[in-house]
């Protein structure tokens, strides 16, 4: 009976932490989000130039996205679990002090001259995107009331587009300011610019995430899933199971595709039919 009235007691004092769309903790979620979409998007087409001449457009685009995205399919089962077992504040933070070690891993192996080295660590980006998505959109119901949430979700959206075409405009420029090149690697300082660009932006993305508050494990009892793929079809007959949440998902899905489809094709057009430069 105590251990009941408790969990009451808990469970309306933490509705009543829950704030509203200006609260200094969720605008603090979505710049860190909006740092991490943005620096994610950068790195990558930072990247991807750099293998262009080394094996054709269409090879460094593919591999690029490849490399980016199959970890969410990889880890779609271990980022929930993490998102659960942990405060979701403490595994926000944890991607982006590992987002700095990763651009600073980036910039090295651009002077180490190894082009699959530098596609690993772009797959080290997407591991570490896909850790962090369920932590963060679950961040959104414990920070917001119920009333917000609706918004809330609008305004995540929001700024992951937006940061994520700001990172496709940026990783080109840095790219076409600096000029990398595998076969004939320069200086730190050629690349400074991009290097201050990608870690800056990492270490910004990292003080601001220290802004969310601290946020208690939705399920600590929770166990390790030791067969990831087991887990993942069981979430995808969840998923099944309820036909509104498989159709959102499902459009959401088709969204991101032609979103990646229409960046490959505006760089290979861009540049093959318009002669633009990158």
């Amino acid at each position: 009976m105590n251990s009941t009235l408790s969990e009451e007691s808990d469970s309306q004092a933490n509705d009543e932490r829950k704030g509203s769309l200006n609260s200094s903790s969720f605008l603090a979620l979505l710049g860190t989000q909006f740092l991490g979409a943005m620096n994610d998007n950068m790195f990558r087409w930072f990247i991807i130039p750099i293998g262009k001449p080394l094996i054709g457009d269409a090879a460094a685009l593919s591999l690029g996205l490849a490399c980016f995205t199959i970890p969410y399919l990889l880890l779609a089962s271990v980022a929930g679990y993490l998102a659960d077992r942990f405060s979701k504040r403490s595994v926000i933070v944890a991607c982006k002090v590992a987002e700095v070690f990763i651009m600073a891993l980036g910039i090295w192996a651009i002077q180490l001259g190894n082009l699959y080295v530098l596609f690993f660590i772009v797959a080290l980006m997407g591991c570490q995107s896909a850790l962090f998505g369920p932590a963060k959109f679950g961040s959104i119901p414990e920070m917001l009331r119920d009333n917000r949430l609706a918004k809330g979700n609008g305004l995540m959206g929001l700024i992951t587009v937006v940061s994520s075409a700001l990172g496709f405009i940026a990783g080109n420029y840095l790219y076409h300011i600096t000029q990398p090149d595998l076969k004939a690697p320069g200086s730190f300082s050629d690349i400074s610019i991009a290097a201050m660009s990608l870690v800056g932006v990492a270490i910004i993305g990292t003080l601001v995430s220290l802004k969310i508050r601290k946020l208690h494990p939705a399920a600590p009892e929770r166990a390790f899933p030791v067969n990831p793929a087991k887990e993942t079809w069981h979430q995808w007959q969840l998923l099944r199971s309820s036909t509104p949440l498989l159709r959102t998902s499902l459009g959401v899905a088709f969204f991101w595709m032609l979103a990646s489809m229409a960046q490959m094709n505006v760089d290979t057009y861009g540049i093959h039919e318009l002669g633009l430069s990158q």
